[in-house]
């Protein structure tokens, strides 16, 4: 009709509509044998430690399948949650989750939504954050991914001396195929390869360099020490999140180190929170507000 405006925002629902995501739609609604979580997703077909380990880690500790709210469409009378990763500044749709160890990306100027409970997140910073906006937030810390070797601990032989895990979107950086060309001892690790054997290979290494998160958190985790390398400039967030982390465990003073520096990994100083992280799971899971199967607790 002339005159008339195309509505692209309706055009783009009905592109994105998938029946997969209908069906978690239905089931959410009409059944409550899952959990309503709230991940990122991945991009290009990919899977994201950090990301996919929540649904990992959530259906292990529950036995209870995950639905995804990035993936439904509509939700009522049903708690929600969030769990690892910086989400909490995200503009996350339906609102009142209930947050268990998820942390901000960066200090907001202001909030997308208001959480019904905050039972945890992930450090000291995230806190600030939340009482900075006048909302209840317990001193209890920790990623959920500490958690981890209470799922899976497989006995792997130590096969490197040292393994370095790039962020996602470092995996191609020219600064870190320098690094690999001049270290051929150094072993890769892709954060892209699946929670199980993202794991196995972290094992398999006696040090991690990371400039992942997650990868110094699982490393922490396993008693794997560890060191956090910068390898490029352009990180949503800069070191906020990594601060965060790190001051749940104690250790304000950390420091980074550039790639460059990391040339001879032998000068490094590597070292392992396995001990303060040990100590902040037993209470992260004693916070827990998921039905958490009895062979956990």
């Amino acid at each position: 009709m002339v005159g008339c405006k195309p509505n692209y925002m309706y055009k783009s629902h009905l592109y994105r509509l998938k029946w997969s995501n209908l069906f978690d739609s239905v089931r959410a609604n009409l059944f409550t044998d899952n959990i309503l979580l709230y991940w990122s997703h991945s991009k290009g077909g990919t899977f994201n430690f950090g990301d996919i380990l929540n649904p990992y880690l959530v259906e292990a500790l529950t036995g209870q399948k995950c639905i995804n709210l990035k993936d439904i469409y509509l939700i009522k009378n049903r708690r929600k949650f969030t769990c690892i990763g910086s989400v909490l500044d995200q503009n996350i749709r339906f609102g009142g989750f209930e947050v268990w160890g998820s942390g901000f990306i960066r200090k907001p100027d202001n909030l997308p939504y208001t959480p019904s409970v905050v039972h945890a997140v992930r450090g000291p910073l995230s806190r600030d954050v939340y009482e900075s906006f006048n909302i209840d937030c317990p001193p209890v810390y920790g990623d959920p991914a500490i958690l981890l070797p209470r799922l899976y601990n497989p006995d792997i032989a130590i096969k490197h001396k040292v393994g370095i895990v790039p962020h996602y979107t470092e995996l191609e950086h020219p600064s870190l195929k320098t690094f690999l060309n001049n270290n051929e001892d150094v072993k890769l690790i892709s954060v892209l390869n699946g929670v199980e054997a993202f794991v196995d290979d972290i094992l398999s290494c006696e040090r991690i360099l990371s400039s992942s998160l997650h990868g110094l958190i699982a490393s922490d985790a396993y008693n794997i020490p560890n060191k956090h390398v910068v390898i490029g400039d352009k990180l949503h967030g800069g070191r906020f999140k990594f601060v965060d982390y790190y001051s749940s465990v104690n250790n304000r003073d950390y420091t980074a180190i550039s790639l460059t520096d990391a040339i001879r990994t032998e000068n490094i100083r590597f070292e392992s929170m396995f001990d303060k992280v040990s100590e902040l799971a037993t209470g992260l899971l004693a916070s827990c507000p998921l039905p958490v199967l009895p062979v956990f607790k």
